[in-house]
């Protein structure tokens, strides 16, 4: 199509539109708000930040050589670091620098400019086209940002992609307007254009639907580590598909900067899987404290003489099952937990003691960073050795 008539900016144009009429209607049968209150601004902020991207990155794929625009957007992740790092006070570590590092030097390695190769090295594009994906890559790793914060308050992800379609028609309609070469042109249009323009949209919800269904179910430095393949099948594309060649600089180039995603995928990765791994550790550190305690309680239950007498108060068994779950805990470095478990336990023993059928409670708890959360109830009722109140 760009061969043809059709500018980039039309061309997103009718991605998105066609996005926006597929969206709605499902929308409308959800009873979906498009702009909820508590994260109105978030959803307007992406779509301001990623309208300019998408309009540079389509612009990018005109100009540049496919395997180049495509690998320089393949940088939004260590950009989307950054802008954490500033504007969210998130981590940034050695990794993180060095992979930021790598990134800028494989980008100037694929634009070449002038004042450090020389006039010999000539790139395959004037500088500025290389200047404009540059800068989106910058304003598509921003646009993480705002969906974090979004994604804080729950989920809105079909008010993000609503806004993205939205915020784009406008964005590629102004640009069309001010850029030279990117007017619109009136139909009718040829069949290979519309053949075009309808693979273009089709492939853009695909591309958005398995990238959201992958996120939700696999872990999120495989999907990172998956989607930076895009730069091999780019350069693929251009040899085989669209016969262009490529130069020693810009495979350089584009190695240095997918060894940088797979620096920080491989990173995120490992982080995730140390998480879960010391979440499960406390989950059972508290599961066993909070068993052992109760099994104190019952036992000194099955001691006492009546269940009304005054060698039974709630608080004498209380103090027995804390005493009991208190060196448990602090023989773990998860003892902060220790107060949380020590209420469920006490709790429970107060219940056993003033029912008047008394019941050994088999229970079960099970903590995932931190939180505990009751799982079973009373499954047999047991007789016990005393008098009946």
């Amino acid at each position: 199509a760009w061969r043809g008539r059709l500018s980039a900016c039309q061309l997103l144009f009718f991605r998105v539109l066609v996005g926006a009429m597929m969206l709605v209607p499902y929308m409308m049968y959800k009873r979906i708000h498009p702009l909820p209150a508590e994260a109105r601004k978030w959803i307007l902020l992406r779509g301001a930040i990623n309208s300019p991207s998408t309009t540079m990155y389509f612009l990018s794929l005109q100009l540049l050589p496919l395997g180049d625009a495509v690998t320089i957007f393949c940088t939004a992740p260590i950009y989307a670091l950054i802008g954490g790092r500033v504007f969210m006070k998130e981590t940034f570590g050695c990794v993180h620098l060095l992979a930021v590092v790598i990134t800028l030097v494989g980008a100037t390695f694929i634009a070449r400019p002038a004042f450090i190769f020389g006039s010999d090295a000539v790139a395959a594009a004037p500088l500025t086209y290389y200047l404009i994906a540059i800068v989106g890559s910058v304003f598509s790793g921003l646009s993480y940002l705002p969906m974090r914060c979004a994604g804080k308050l729950g989920n809105y992800a079909v008010q993000m992609v609503l806004s993205f379609c939205v915020s784009c028609a406008i964005a590629s309609s102004l640009a069309s307007l001010v850029i030279p070469g990117q007017a619109f042109i009136m139909p009718p249009y040829h069949t290979r254009e519309i053949i075009a323009v309808v693979t273009i949209a089709c492939a853009g919800i695909i591309v958005q639907t398995t990238l959201n269904f992958a996120s939700c179910r696999v872990e999120g430095g495989v999907v990172a580590m998956l989607t930076s393949a895009d730069i091999v099948w780019a350069y693929l594309w251009q040899v085989f598909i669209f016969g262009q060649s490529v130069d020693w600089m810009s495979i350089l180039g584009s190695c240095l900067v997918l060894i940088a995603c797979l620096m920080v995928s491989m990173y995120k990765l490992v982080a995730q899987r140390q998480a879960r791994s010391a979440a499960s550790k406390i989950a059972g550190t508290i599961e066993m404290a909070v068993t052992d305690g109760i099994h104190t309680a019952e036992r000194g239950l099955r001691q006492l003489p009546c269940v009304g007498g005054s060698g039974g108060s709630p608080s004498s068994l209380a103090s027995l099952a804390s005493s009991s779950l208190t060196p448990s805990l602090s023989s773990s470095s998860q003892a902060a937990a220790a107060p949380s478990a020590l209420t469920a336990t006490t709790g429970s023993a107060e219940n056993l003691l003033l029912s008047r059928r008394p019941a050994a409670a088999s229970s079960s708890f099970s903590a995932s960073e931190g939180v505990l959360l009751r799982i079973g109830e009373e499954e047999e009722e047991e007789e016990l050795p005393i008098g009946r109140a």
